[in-house]
């Protein structure tokens, strides 16, 4: 059957204030704009997230202890918007393996917001995903090793949401 994707991201924004469902006026509510223009074309089930996001709130210690729970409220707030309990949710690990980055003091702990185990989520490693001159944002090929490993990850899930 048909897929579509209603994509929506801006680079560097966290998920403590920008993408916070309780919020007006940001990121989510702007998403879920999208998605009921979306479904005005014809009608539509959101089947799943793609999810990759982290950094900005790895920036703050404050904001990176926080993050498991706002991504659990984020996870809870799609689901209720979107009308599915068990919307799949898949999130891209942030962060680099072990390596510290002093700009980043918080993405342990982001990174185990990530990790944290949830009903019908998965997060995939991006360690090997491979980086531009930066050394932190992906370039083409890591771009398209990080979509592959995102729809993978995605199909296992509706596959096992669906037995």
């Amino acid at each position: 059957r048909p897929v579509g994707i209603v994509k929506h991201s801006v680079g560097g924004t966290n998920l403590a204030v920008q993408w916070n469902p309780e919020k007006e006026k940001n990121l989510y509510a702007a998403l879920k704009t999208k998605v009921a223009a979306a479904g005005k074309a014809r009608s539509i089930k959101v089947a799943g997230v793609f999810w990759m996001q982290g950094g900005a709130d790895a920036k703050s210690e404050t904001r990176a202890a926080a993050y498991a729970d706002n991504l659990d409220q984020l996870i809870d707030a799609m689901r209720q918007d979107f009308g599915d309990a068990a919307l799949a949710f898949v999130a891209g690990r942030s962060g680099r393996g072990s390596s510290s980055n002093p700009r980043y003091p918080g993405m342990g702990k982001v990174r185990a917001g990530q990790e944290k185990s949830r009903p019908s989520y998965a997060w995939i490693d991006c360690d090997d995903v491979t980086v531009g001159p930066d050394k932190i944002h992906y370039d083409t090929l890591g771009i398209v090793d990080l979509g592959r490993k995102m729809a993978t990850s995605m199909r296992l899930l509706l596959e096992s949401d669906s037995d």
